[in-house]
């Protein structure tokens, strides 16, 4: 059963990553200042701005949403509230053909941010409570269902763009955002087949010991700091790819797919071990690749070689796809099931509230340091030290008390 949110997750975020790299290219294309999909390199900075604001839009409606997700469950059911999200997929994808300005694309990809509410926390909650004896197992395979989701789909958006770049240009820059009305057909015949578990919370979340509230509000912190360093990365990483690295679609997209694939490579052996650790041990590796994560962050933008900006990117992943579950485990371990909907949920807008405010500041830093003769790239050192605050924040958590307070032995 599992494998279907697996499956589902995969396949959302492949369709989603893929509309997104065509957002630049189409937002330069309503300046006017997209001529053709081949040239080598392209303005990207005109948009830099625009395109922060976009996943402002997107983190503002989610973070609301995310936070009142488990309690939207608990009224109309988790399998209605999966449904609704895919839906406005649906509705935002197609509306996206159609666009003609900047405020539609604005107004759909805020739509977007309340469907990724509806779906993903409780998702989670739901397949923790389908398969509770195999949650972390679960867990790790459909967050690494994100991770390739995250791989491929920005290299089919490339790819789609490429092979449509002897289409008229208002119809080729478009051509990408198909492909999410049917990822979420896609997911709606998933869940249709998956099973809802009537979600009555038998308690509330200030009601969970102290001790465990306390390392809940160190995730939560970790949560909002990673979440404003990840939307300072993101506003900027394509655009500084396609002003200093290239600007070919295909080029583009083989270097975010190609280091994602090779991270995921070298993940996937450590990856297998990973059920057999106990709590501690489990905890000091999600520090180690937390770390490595954040270094390799500041890394991407000291360099403008291809090959080089592959390797980065490639332990960037390496990280991120352990780093990532590790923390989704560790989190569900220590809190009792019937609070698992809203503690995600408040995970989540954490997250989201720090990638509200990180887009915009990190196309606008990127814009200051570009205006006054200093390299972009400098955008990722920041970022990367603002992401270092939240992983350390972790030493300030007893890990024998949280165990003692969890019940964990």
């Amino acid at each position: 059963m599992w494998k279907r949110f697996v499956m589902l997750s995969t396949v959302i975020t492949i369709t989603f990553a893929a509309s997104n790299v065509a957002l630049p290219y189409f937002l330069l294309y309503l300046k006017g200042s997209l001529h053709s999909l081949t040239a080598e390199l392209l303005p990207a900075q005109r948009v830099a701005v625009e395109f922060g604001v976009l996943t402002s839009s997107f983190m503002v409606t989610r973070v609301v949403v995310a936070f009142l997700s488990g309690f939207i469950a608990e009224r109309v059911g988790r399998k209605a509230s999966i449904y609704g999200g895919l839906l406005l997929y649906l509705i935002t994808g197609l509306w996206l053909i159609f666009a003609e300005s900047y405020a539609e694309v604005l107004v759909a990809r805020a739509l977007q941010g309340v469907a990724s509410a509806l779906v993903w926390p409780v998702a989670e909650s739901l397949l923790v409570d389908l398969v509770p004896e195999q949650k972390t197992k679960a867990l790790m395979f459909y967050v690494m269902g994100m991770n390739v989701g995250m791989i491929v789909g920005p290299a089919l958006g490339g790819a789609v763009l490429q092979a449509s770049a002897g289409l008229p240009l208002g119809v080729a820059v478009r051509t990408p955002f198909l492909l999410l009305p049917v990822g979420a057909l896609i997911g709606l015949m998933l869940v249709l087949k998956i099973p809802d578990v009537p979600h009555a919370a038998k308690m509330k979340v200030r009601e969970l010991k102290a001790k465990v509230m306390s390392a809940l509000y160190v995730f939560f912190f970790n949560g909002f700091v990673n979440g404003f360093a990840a939307g300072i990365f993101m506003s900027v990483a394509i655009i500084y790819i396609m002003q200093y690295v290239t600007s070919v679609p295909l080029l583009l997209s083989a270097l975010i797919a190609g280091a994602g694939i090779a991270g995921m490579l070298l993940a996937t052996p450590l990856t297998r071990k990973i059920d057999a650790l106990d709590f501690k041990s489990k905890f000091k590796l999600f520090l180690a690749t937390g770390v490595l994560h954040k270094l390799s962050t500041a890394l991407v933008g000291l360099t403008t070689n291809y090959w080089a900006l592959f390797a980065v990117m490639t332990v960037q992943n390496f990280s991120m796809i352990i780093a990532m579950p590790l923390m989704r485990s560790l989190q569900s371990d220590i809190i009792p099931r019937e609070v698992t909907a809203k503690v995600f949920g408040m995970q989540q807008a954490s997250f989201n509230l720090g990638m509200i405010a990180g887009p915009v500041v990190g196309a606008l830093i990127y814009n200051w340091l570009e205006a006054h003769g200093h390299a972009g790239g400098l955008t990722f050192v920041i970022a990367s030290i603002i992401g270092l605050v939240g992983v350390l924040s972790f030493l300030t958590i007893d890990l024998d008390e949280l165990k003692e307070a969890a019940g964990l032995g």
